[in-house]
């Protein structure tokens, strides 16, 4: 058993010492991207920025290397030939050597995360100076391009500067083509006037002659229209004076038709004060039948009514005398009860019923005449009052208007 982990150890030493080698002279031999002097910037953002990534992989090289010499140390505890194996103590249990190999693998494992690390690094130094460079082609670029537009600026202010020449020379030209044009036409429009005038002067003499015998019949036809307009003013004169006369006729027209309507309201109050009176001696006559039907009906009770009804006549005084109304022949007398028609008057049955509903179709038929015959007559003289009052208005309209006219 002692030899085989011999031999183990033995491997990982070599592999040990061939990774610390291969590290030290990695460490030791500086790369050209970690060389701050071999590398031109053309600003000081970009050596900033190249100047704190290689700040950082030195960091991180440097830790390498530490973590490469404490696993140095940790390995030169153990002898490195077989003569030394001789000498030392007797082996640890299995369960040390188990966890000291995975202690080394583990610390492999790191080296190689870190080696990883330091390649990433060292691929974006040099990602860095490609970048680098290409950012020094494309100033140049830049500045071939502004060179360029700088000729072409010069290039473009020379050809305004002869646009603007050119163009002055040309107004100029144009002006003088212009005034030239101008005194061509004007002295065409010169002779064109004295041509025009001579062929005036020409007609003048035969237009003089056309014009005054049109002046001579203008003057007749305006004494004939003088005339006209004369006699139309002294008939306008004349009914101006037959209209002022007639003013005072139609203003007492009106003050007639005003009293008139103040009578024709008097009479209708007058009309519906002898209503209402028919109405009340209707409304006793209603219960004077209407008693005579019940004693009718009933002889026993009718000495017991003859008392009522006289005080029931004593407590009513008669009506006072209502005034005539003068109306129209052919419209029915309100003071007057209407004559029973044959047809409406219906006949008369043993029934109690038969009296009540006479009665009742008597009253309403009384009554439905009475109010014809009154709105027959407010109308009328609703219609002669609006007639008159539409004559006055259309007299007095004509009348103000032949003054307008004046």
């Amino acid at each position: 058993m002692k030899p085989k982990s011999t031999k183990k150890r033995s491997k990982q030493q070599t592999q040990s010492r061939t990774y610390s080698s291969s590290s030290s002279s990695s460490s030791s031999e500086p790369s050209p991207a970690l060389n701050p002097m071999s590398c031109d910037f053309d600003s000081d953002s970009d050596a900033l920025s190249v100047h704190a990534l290689r700040d950082t992989i030195v960091s991180s090289l440097n830790q390498t290397s530490s973590k490469q010499q404490r696993f140095r140390g940790a390995t030169s505890t153990y002898p490195r030939h077989a003569s030394a194996s001789r000498q030392r103590p007797p082996n640890p249990p299995d369960t040390a050597n188990r966890s000291l190999a995975r202690k080394v693998e583990e610390v492999k494992a790191q080296l190689l995360r870190e080696r990883n690390k330091c390649d990433h690094l060292q691929s974006l130094l040099d990602q860095d100076a490609s970048v680098s460079e290409e950012n020094k082609k494309l100033r140049l670029q830049i500045k071939e391009l502004q060179y360029n537009l700088k000729k072409q600026a010069s290039e473009k202010s020379a050809l305004e500067s002869q646009t603007t020449s050119v163009n002055k020379r040309t107004k100029s030209s144009l002006n003088g083509m212009r005034a030239a044009i101008m005194t061509v036409e004007e002295v065409v429009k010169s002779r064109n006037q004295v041509s025009r005038r001579e062929a005036a002067v020409n007609r003048d003499d035969d237009t003089m002659i056309e014009v005054l015998e049109e002046v001579e019949k203008r003057n007749r036809e305006l004494g004939r229209e003088l005339g006209k307009e004369k006699k139309e003013r002294e008939e306008r004169r004349e009914e101006n004076e037959r209209m002022a006369r007639l003013l005072s006729e139609y203003r007492l027209e009106i003050i007639r038709s005003k009293d008139a309507e103040e009578r024709a309201l008097h009479d209708l109050a007058r009309e519906r004060d002898t209503v209402d009176a028919l109405r009340k001696r209707l409304d006793l006559a209603v219960e004077a039948l209407r008693d005579a039907e019940r004693s009718r009906l009933d002889p026993t009770t009718s000495s017991a009514s003859h008392p009522h009804h006289t005080a029931s006549s004593a407590s009513h005084p008669p009506p006072p005398s209502v005034p005539v109304v003068s109306q129209d022949p052919s419209l029915p007398n309100p003071l007057q009860p209407p004559l029973p028609h044959p047809s409406m008057s219906p006949p008369r049955q043993s029934t109690s019923t038969t009296p009540t509903t006479s009665l009742s179709a008597d009253e309403e038929m009384f009554t439905r005449l009475l109010q014809a015959s009154n709105d027959k007559l407010l109308s009328d003289l609703r219609e002669e009052v609006e007639k008159k009052l539409e004559s006055v208005v259309v007299g007095e309209t004509r009348v103000i208007e032949g003054n307008i006219n004046d």
